[in-house]
């Protein structure tokens, strides 16, 4: 099936294998996985385990935000990556022994519209194990980068961070990404089948700016009232700043404003704009300056929450307004909420988080890996909230139904073990951290049975 692409005309092929081929590909991937894992570049941060999008971005962060930090970026588009791949190529290098299934997965064909037809190249977006073979792909891509300047005197500082098909790519000079780098980069893609998308493909200084990942990279002129008055000893007449690309700050407020189009109840209105308003400001809050942004659509959250009960009340004094629908959330005064008690997430308390380098060549499927990973994963968890954190640590960071970790990637939920609609409160004595597919069965079992008596 064909979906759009995100604020495009264009749209782009969906593939989805049947349910047995998809439980197949699952289980070669366990076999598979670890081996691509040590093979796999290491500032290649898609589709690989323990890696994010975060990561990546404190990468690049990384590389620009110093004085000796180079001023020349590729900004890098492979033109429809996973339609493209060449077979033989991910024949020859897939490391799975069973070849002959490989290529049924390769070559199994498209059935649109009842309508049947081959496939000569690439691997459909919505198989379990395409991510993979996407990564077996493009391994070498830093490598391919770093050694297209040979061994000149001077120092290159050619540094290339990927996420998925998605990279860039520093250097000390415009001259060597365009005569060097680039030219290095689409001979490697070509052997794969691979080509740059031109429209999305430009060479830019890192003063006019990039975008990656969402983000835009810029430098700019020293900010006192956004950076601070004292400059700490810091002799750098710019500083680099890490914002939401202006289409996603758009895209957030057109969300916002088609939840107000539906005219629902202010109850069911709160709880669709907390999963957005929560999810937009946990994966940007690792800009350099998050608190004016959150700030600014916050006010215009409240703007148009204002409006909307005013409209609802337009007899009512605003005194009768802020006693029935305005509440404090984490220490704020104003907090808009519902009757029935559901408060609206009060994206203006959101704060910086800050992530901690990823250490680099460390294969979490062996055990000096998972210890690190693990280390890794201890210190995030300050990153919770004082309550749950609480919660987790009363029960070791495990959930209490399978034993298994909460922190392995799957959802966790807080379960109420005497339910509130049958008198139980917010006591860690009555809360139990579940995985949700626990969760559910739990749940389910519980409203069977029904209060104890």
């Amino acid at each position: 099936m064909w979906i759009p692409k995100p604020g495009k005309l264009e749209k782009r092929p969906l593939g989805i294998p049947t349910v047995i081929d998809r439980a197949a590909q699952a289980a070669y991937l366990l076999a598979v996985d670890p081996v691509v894992e040590e093979e796999s570049d290491q500032n290649s941060y898609g589709f690989r385990n323990f890696r994010s999008a975060h990561d990546a971005v404190t990468r690049v962060r990384t590389l620009l935000d110093k004085r000796t930090s180079p001023e020349w970026v590729l900004d890098a588009d492979i033109s429809k990556c996973f339609d493209r791949i060449d077979h033989n190529f991910l024949m020859e290098n897939t490391t799975i022994c069973d070849k002959t299934m490989l290529e049924q997965w390769l070559k199994s064909g498209i059935m649109e519209g009842g309508v049947y037809s081959d496939t000569t190249m690439g691997t459909p977006q919505g198989g379990v194990i395409s991510p993979t073979l996407c990564n077996v792909a493009l391994n070498g891509l830093e490598k391919a980068a770093k050694g297209s300047t040979g061994r000149s005197k001077y120092n290159p500082r050619v540094n290339l961070t990927r996420y998925a098909d998605d990279f860039v790519c520093t250097a000390a000079t415009r001259e060597i990404l365009e005569t060097e780098v680039k030219p290095a980069l689409e001979n490697f893609l070509m052997g794969r089948g691979l080509e740059f998308s031109e429209g999305k493909t430009r060479i830019a200084n890192i003063h006019d700016g990039f975008d990656f990942l969402g983000f835009t990279f810029k430098r700019e002129k020293w900010n006192p009232k956004l950076n601070g008055k004292t400059r700490r000893g810091n002799t750098q007449p710019t500083t680099l700043t890490v914002k939401p690309e202006r289409k996603k700050i758009q895209g957030l407020k057109k969300k916002i404003r088609l939840e107000f189009q539906k005219k629902l109840p202010l109850d069911r209105l709160i709880k669709s704009l907390n999963p957005l308003l929560r999810g937009w400001s946990e994966y940007f809050r690792v800009s350099t300056h998050p608190r004016k942004l959150l700030t600014s659509i916050g006010n215009f959250l409240w703007m148009k929450m204002w409006s909307r009960i005013r409209r609802t009340h337009p007899r009512r004094r605003v005194s009768w307004i802020v006693e029935k629908y305005v509440a404090r959330v984490r220490g704020w005064k104003w907090s808009f909420a519902s009757m029935k008690g559901s408060k609206l997430f009060n994206i203006k308390a959101v704060t910086r988080l800050n992530i901690p380098f990823l250490k680099l060549g460390v294969n979490p499927y062996t055990e000096e890996g998972r210890r690190y990973y693990e280390k890794r994963r201890d210190d995030r968890k300050r990153i919770l909230p004082p309550s749950t954190l609480a919660v987790y640590n009363r029960h070791n960071h495990t959930c209490t139904i399978c034993g298994e970790s909460l922190h392995n990637g799957e959802p966790v939920e807080l379960h109420h073990i005497v339910p509130r609609r049958w008198g139980g409160g917010w006591t860690l004595d009555n809360i139990q951290p579940l995985h949700k597919t626990c969760h559910a069965s739990v749940t389910y079992k519980g409203s069977q049975q029904g209060p104890a008596e």
